[in-house]
């Protein structure tokens, strides 16, 4: 019986009919042509370089890309998510990152409270910031109404990581629990803490001692749960640049990865439960493609170590949206720059995000700032499926561009920081300070010149918004603890915010203007 034969499928169409069928019609335009183009619309006495800016690192961002920048750098040629250099994620079919919340722990029973709470409205990651020394039947208070096989749980500590993970992981055995399958980490960085207080280099040998034991419980008991943290934030929230943060972290990486070899601790396990922990700023671009760029980076720092799983390479990756833009004036303004670093760093790939509440600077944050804060991630996850589609950022000329750049200066300046000796040695001397405190105050010195713009505080301010309770004092406390008197120790690295200096200024401003208004009357 004669008739036509069926046609081929679209599954079965080939690449270069696709093209046609979707393109056929299109000739390829180079960069030039639209850079002529777009020179065109823009008028005379007008180039396409005036489009063109730099961030603070000075790489140039343009108004357009082709595929002509990202040639070396195209999602084809640097392998599907979850395969290394891992620039496109270390997940497979989606991009499902945890909703993280931090939870003051002064009193067991009400921070288990508002843990439950916090997990009851979307939360699936408990951070706990503990003080002093945790016991056992604080442990069973702080975890009583969440179930740890749905829920992961993080312990910020300064001191004893292994008894917090033992008291945690034998919690839960005593219920019957898997202790295999916990999640979560211990969020304990002694380079990062030696660094932001400015105490010896020999300090850190006891808590390194500390995080080799941790390692080494964990591994045979919770092989998934983080034993300590390098913490990006140290770098960012001092003032660091995009670059200076991830060549600082992954330099501080190292020298953990080298000093708990001492203590028996192999490159695999080290990786395994290592946290890296990072700032997302408000430069939206940049902050996607720093993540990006940090997945690479690390891949290629730790086959240098020859781990015997190249998984290894797989950088697990926390975030908390930046402190240092954040603002005391206005302070709903940084509900919506929260808003923008959440996105880029759940564009970027992150693993877990906790978003601050954007009154976290005025004081003790209440439930509609927290409740705001974690509706940001719900939004973002629920509404707008952005954990849906794997690097949903892959692809773009843009983002590829930098990546590879953001890439490049933080190879260059992680490999000056080793020629000199290696994170602590450029410690000792001040490089890593001088160089972070060096941009803090650029940027600083930027928002009072208006060059750098805090909507609400130097531009656009609210003129009915009374001077905020405290800004003085708050101001005059930071700065005496900035610099503490050490007889001994590293110059230190405290946390700072960019508009600290003009807040001041402004508030005193006003309140010399509300005295002479007063005299007058």
């Amino acid at each position: 019986m004669g008739g036509r034969a069926p046609a081929r499928g679209a599954d079965a169409m080939s690449e270069s009919e696709e093209k046609d069928l979707l393109f056929g019609g299109f000739s390829r335009v180079s960069k030039r042509t639209w850079k002529k183009e777009a020179e065109r619309t823009l008028g005379k006495g007008r180039s396409y370089e005036d489009l063109v800016w730099e961030t603070e690192d000075g790489i140039a961002v343009e108004p357009l890309y082709t595929r002509e920048e990202a040639a070396d750098f195209v999602p084809r040629r640097n392998g599907p998510p979850g395969e290394f250099p891992f620039a496109r994620g270390t997940r497979r079919g989606n991009n499902r990152w945890l909703v993280a919340e931090y939870v003051e722990a002064t009193d067991p029973a009400e921070a288990a409270e508002r843990a439950s709470s916090a997990v009851k409205s979307g939360a699936d990651y408990v951070i706990f910031r503990l003080e002093g020394r945790m016991k056992r039947r604080e442990m069973r208070t702080l975890t009583r109404h969440v179930y740890p096989l749905r829920t992961s749980f993080g312990f910020e500590v300064s001191g004893d990581p292994r008894r917090t993970a033992e008291l945690f992981v034998s919690n839960f055995e005593r219920e019957e629990v898997d202790a295999s399958e916990l999640r979560g980490g211990i969020f304990f960085d002694p380079v990062g803490a030696f660094l932001a207080v400015g105490d010896t280099i020999s300090s850190l040998a006891k808590p390194i001692y500390k995080t080799a034991e941790t390692i080494d419980y964990l591994s045979g008991k919770s092989p998934h749960f983080g034993a300590f943290t390098v913490g990006g934030s140290t770098f960012r929230d001092a003032g660091a640049t995009v670059v200076q943060e991830l060549a600082f972290t992954v330099a501080a990486a190292v020298e953990y990865l080298v000093r708990l070899r001492f203590y028996g601790i192999g490159v695999d396990d080290a990786c395994r439960h290592m946290v890296f922990c990072f700032s997302a700023g408000s430069g939206y671009f940049e902050e996607i493609a720093k993540l990006r760029a940090a997945r690479v980076l690390w891949a290629n720092v730790v086959r240098r170590f020859d781990p015997k799983d190249e998984s290894s390479g797989k950088m697990r990756i926390h975030c908390r949206t930046s402190r240092f833009n954040k603002t005391v004036f206005d302070p709903h303004a940084n509900m919506l720059r929260a808003t923008t670093e959440a996105l880029a760093a759940v564009i970027g790939g992150t693993d877990s995000l906790a978003v601050d509440p954007f009154d976290f600077h005025g004081g003790e944050p209440d439930e509609f700032s927290r409740r705001i804060a974690r509706n940001v991630q719900l939004l973002l996850m629920r509404e707008a499926r952005m954990d849906a589609v794997a690097d949903p950022g892959g692809g773009s000329y843009l983002l590829e561009k930098l990546t590879r750049e953001i890439a490049g200066k933080s190879l260059e300046l992680f490999q000056r920081v080793e020629a000199e000796g290696g994170f602590l040695e450029c410690a000792r001397s001040g490089f890593i300070q001088s160089e972070v405190k060096r941009s803090g105050r650029r940027a600083a010195d930027d928002v009072c010149a208006k060059k750098r713009i805090l909507v609400g505080t130097n531009e656009f301010p609210n003129p009915l918004e009374k001077i905020p309770d405290g800004l003085f004092e708050e101001a005059e406390k930071a700065v005496a603890k900035e610099v503490p008197k050490r007889k001994s120790g590293v110059r230190p690295l405290p946390p700072s915010r960019a508009a600290r200096r003009f807040e001041l200024t402004r508030a005193l401003g006003e309140k010399n203007a509300e005295r002479t208004k007063g005299g007058l009357s």
